[in-house]
């Protein structure tokens, strides 16, 4: 990730993708942080939501071939999807948090720049 200033014109370089905003002054400043913590941001509850569902999926489908109840059921493969599911929504609920937390810090941080 690079910030570069040209003339009043901020080239944001983040994974081959090119954003132009006018900016003067401080502004530019802000303004690259925010665009900055934007894109990492998006990886990180991408990735994050990608390893709580798959920790669920893990977690179910060991507990589903492993307890007692494998001889209830005759494949692992619906309860496994379930897991799924409910691991998505948690993982959704959870990242949503996180990622307003984080947002609300960068804002307090970008007050005192």
């Amino acid at each position: 990730v690079r910030c570069v200033q040209e003339t009043d014109v901020i080239l944001f370089f983040f994974s081959s993708r090119r954003r132009h905003t006018r900016c003067s002054g401080v502004s530019w400043a802000r303004r690259c942080v925010q665009e900055t913590a934007s894109g990492l941001g998006e990886i990180f509850v991408f990735i994050g939501k990608a390893l709580i569902t798959a920790g669920a999926a893990a977690g179910g489908y060991f507990y589903v071939t492993k307890a007692d109840i494998r001889h209830q059921i005759s494949s692992p493969i619906l309860p496994t999807i379930a897991f799924i599911i409910v691991g998505y929504v948690i993982a959704d609920l959870f990242m949503t948090v996180y990622s307003m937390s984080v947002d609300t810090v960068l804002q307090l941080s970008l007050i005192h720049i």
